[in-house]
């Protein structure tokens, strides 16, 4: 009885170490055929992709093979793969690829389906897209588009400069966008970002503006010295504040605080615009640990509606 059992006994035993051991082969032509679909060698990548056929991590090769290949890859094979790894990270990543190239091909039917699919395209694909509804006669919706990325603070791709040379050449250009790509790129530190911007100001006014502008950029306590630099007529004005205010801050807090103070009210600013300000200079005030912080915090926070200034006071009493 027991000479019968022990050829089963002996095959249970070793089953464990058999599995380890495919195991093993199978972690190894895995990293030999992802090796390979970086090389572009799609032979060798079939080859083992068949014998491979239910490993947990295939999708990783078909990546590579794909993406390796992306200014050849179609759209009908990215497609598939959503479709067979649409559960993977891989599939998002594939569908973010292909939109770019298809941008750059200017396939503008293609790139606009995977457009719509991407939770949060970057600028690039924006510009694309802007492109493509130029291209397909939604006129009005590229115009929109093209303001918006061009008005921002930072220089944008250069992928975007055809898109934005056809906003300019349909006259999509306009001094208030202009002077609010200039105020942008002040508040982001961008000043030769906003040159640019205000040399495409037309009239007058808005010229002085973005040169008022540029001059509390650089001499940020003007204002503090000089009140009527900027009063409740002037265009813009809690922008112009708040862009002294962050940048005098950098050489002298307590004139930044001493500003921030008479003007936040005398300029109307309203309070949910108040509150990042008003936080930032009493923190940037308590961790200095000086005699008068805890005063300075009480004269920002009277009414101790912001709780993180009421902390600080509380620890600097």
């Amino acid at each position: 009885m027991h000479k019968a059992l022990l050829p089963l006994l002996t095959a249970l035993t070793l089953c464990p170490l058999v599995h380890a051991a495919t195991l093993d082969e199978q972690r190894q032509l895995f990293n030999t055929t992802l090796a390979a679909a970086e090389r572009g060698q799609d032979d060798e990548v079939d080859k083992g992709l068949r014998r491979l056929k239910n490993y947990p991590l295939v999708s990783y090769i078909r990546f590579e093979q794909l993406s390796g290949r992306l200014q050849q890859l179609t759209p009908r094979e990215v497609e598939r793969f959503n479709r067979d790894y649409g559960d993977t990270p891989l599939a998002g990543r594939l569908r973010w690829m292909m939109t770019t190239e298809l941008g750059r091909r200017e396939d503008w039917s293609a790139f606009e389906t995977l457009y719509t699919s991407l939770n949060k395209p970057n600028a690039e694909q924006q510009c694309y897209y802007g492109r493509a509804l130029l291209a397909q006669g939604k006129t009005q919706q590229g115009m929109n588009l093209a303001a918006s990325l061009w008005s921002v603070g930072h220089s944008q791709p250069d992928n975007c400069d055809p898109l934005f040379a056809s906003w300019m050449q349909r006259s999509g250009l306009s001094d208030p966008l202009a002077l609010k790509r200039t105020l942008s790129a002040l508040q982001e530190g961008n000043p030769s970002l906003a040159s640019y911007a205000s040399r495409k100001i037309q009239s007058a006014p808005t010229a002085r503006l973005a040169e008022l502008a540029r001059q509390l950029y650089e001499q940020p306590d003007s204002l503090l010295r000089d009140p009527a630099l900027v009063d409740l007529k002037t265009p813009h004005h809690r922008e112009l504040l708040m862009l002294a205010v962050a940048r005098l801050r950098r050489s002298d807090l307590d004139g930044a605080i001493q500003l921030w103070l008479r003007d936040r009210q005398r300029l109307a600013v309203p309070l949910e615009e108040q509150t990042e300000i008003t936080t930032g200079l009493a923190l940037r005030k308590a961790k200095r640990f000086e005699p008068d912080a805890e005063a300075a915090l009480a004269r920002l926070d009277a009414a101790q509606t912001i709780d993180e200034i009421t902390e600080w006071r509380i620890r600097l009493a």
